[in-house]
């Protein structure tokens, strides 16, 4: 069976784009991912227009939409808040270059610090601390298989120190895909490995040096497989872990395991979950253009959060 991937569009809408040479074609507008403040109050988002994409922050309803950084020769994408919501981390990709450059902007002053992060090519990277980041880096960019269009492959993970810039590896995986990097606390991190179907599925990673991988099935195991199950999303205060299969949501509790089916869509995959607080999950569907949904979980309401661009900001 061949691999087993989910949740790579985005990235390789990119990479298709930077290798393109007819940029013309390329004219579709597309919300990419997003993340949620610390605090609940505020969204930063990555959307694409032409081919390439720009970040973007809004408040909490969509509303208030901000750039923050927009771009010029590069394409800026996957961003995500630091501990204290005060930065925002991304990936930028110039036209013509696949490795990137991990970025990192403080909102308020407006300063931006970049960092070359070697030969590989970046795909995404969270906040462990203020001070160290773990970020996902691929070898090749080629196709799978004959039949297959090219991707992203050979994954490892890595750890950057921001003040002292040290790099240092922290897998040796070589995994066909590795994705949607979750913070579980400081000396874990929650991902998803594509792979076959034996290996594809939700891990933890231990961070210390034992790097421990373990693979989280729910022990109910609503959809009979581990292998369609990603996109985890973790909140501390009711350490718990929100994920997806296809055109479902679920919660699980990290202790018991046990999944707990909160959302069906309608025939729509749904993407990127992000915990907001105890009560209320924000995602994407696949069909829906330019819109983040909100589900509270104790009152199971759905709220649908349009994202509009103004012309001139």
């Amino acid at each position: 069976m061949k691999p087993y991937t989910l949740n790579l569009f985005s990235f390789v809408l990119i990479l298709t784009t930077l290798t393109n040479c007819n940029q013309d074609q390329y004219e579709a507008t597309e919300l990419g991912n997003f993340d949620i403040s610390p605090d609940s109050k505020t969204i930063v988002f990555s959307y694409y227009k032409e081919g390439k994409s720009s970040i973007y922050r809004s408040d909490i309803d969509g509303y208030n939409v901000r750039l923050l950084v927009e771009n010029d020769d590069s394409s800026f994408i996957n961003p995500s808040f630091s501990p204290k919501g005060d930065r925002i981390m991304f990936v930028a990709h110039k036209m013509g270059d696949l490795s990137g450059l991990l970025s990192i902007l403080d909102i308020q002053k407006r300063q931006r610090q970049s960092f070359l992060i070697g030969s590989g090519i970046l795909t995404e990277a969270i906040f462990l601390s203020e001070d160290k980041v773990i970020f996902c880096s691929a070898k090749e960019y080629s196709k799978g298989s004959p039949v297959a269009s090219k991707d992203v492959h050979s994954f490892d993970l890595y750890y950057l120190k921001l003040q002292k810039k040290i790099i240092t590896k922290v897998t040796d995986l070589n995994s066909y895909g590795i994705n949607r990097l979750a913070k579980l606390d400081s000396s874990k991190i929650l991902m998803r490995i594509n792979g076959n179907e034996a290996e594809s599925g939700i891990y933890c990673l231990s961070l210390d040096k034992s790097n421990k991988l373990n693979k989280i099935t729910p022990r109910n195991d609503p959809r009979m497989g581990s292998f369609l199950y990603y996109d985890p999303s973790y909140h501390s205060e009711t350490h718990s872990i929100a994920f997806i299969a296809p055109y479902e949501l679920y919660t699980m509790d990290v202790d018991s395991l046990m999944a707990k089916l909160i959302y069906r869509s309608n025939g729509s995959i749904i993407q990127n979950v992000k915990f907001a607080n105890e009560s209320s999950v924000f995602f994407l569907e696949a069909d829906e253009k330019d819109i983040i949904f909100k589900f509270n979980i104790q009152g199971k309401i759905l709220t649908k959060i349009p994202i509009v661009i103004p012309e001139k900001l």
